[in-house]
C-alpha cells in the first residue's frame, strides 16, 4: 500500500493494526502534524497492538523529524525485514544519521531486519556545530554493519 498524501502517526497506526494482510506499507509525503505525539508513551502502553504482519515500510520525510520520532512507530513492526528513510528537506535532523543509535535499535528493536536504504540531506551552516562527514561514515564502519548488516 501506498499513501502519497499527508497523514499522521495515528492513521498509520490505525492502518496496521486493521489491514492484517499488509504486507507493505509506503508513506510517500510524511509530514508529521505538531499535534501527532505517537511517543513512547503510546508505543509502551500494555494495549498498544504490535505489527506482525508488515515486513517492509518507506517513509519519505518532509518534516523535521528526529529519530525519538520514528522510533516509537518502528519498534511496533516486530517483523520488518525492509526499512527506508528518506528526506530531501535541507534540514534532516542530525540524529537520524547516527549508525552507532541505529544499530542499537536494530540489535534491540528490529533483529530480523535485512535491508537498511536510506538517503537524507542535511545543509551545513556557518554557524552552526555540525558533524563531519569522516564521524558519520565512521559510525557505519564498526563490524555490525561491515560484517553482520
Amino acid at each position: 500500500m501506498t499513501i502519497v498524501y499527508k497523514c499522521s502517526w495515528y492513521t498509520v497506526y490505525f492502518i496496521i493494526t486493521h489491514s492484517p494482510n499488509l504486507r507493505t506499507l509506503v508513506l510517500k509525503i510524511f509530514w508529521k502534524d505538531d499535534d501527532d505525539e505517537f511517543d513512547d508513551n503510546i508505543a509502551a502502553k500494555s494495549d498498544t497492538e504490535q505489527c506482525n504482519h508488515l515486513t517492509s515500510f518507506s517513509l519519505y520525510i518532509r518534516y523535521d523529524l528526529t529519530i525519538n520520532d520514528v522510533e516509537p512507530m518502528l519498534r511496533l513492526l516486530l517483523r520488518l525485514i525492509h526499512l527506508r528513510l528518506f528526506s530531501w528537506i535541507s534540514r534532516t535532523d542530525p540524529s537520524l544519521f547516527g549508525g552507532h543509535r541505529w544499530e542499537n535499535f536494530i540489535e534491540t528493536k528490529a533483529p530480523l531486519l535485512k535491508q537498511f536504504d536510506f538517503s537524507l540531506t542535511r545543509l551545513a551552516l556557518e554557524n552552526e556545530d555540525c558533524f563531519t562527514v569522516e564521524s558519520l561514515i565512521a559510525s557505519f564502519r564498526t563490524p555490525f554493519w561491515l560484517e553482520t548488516k
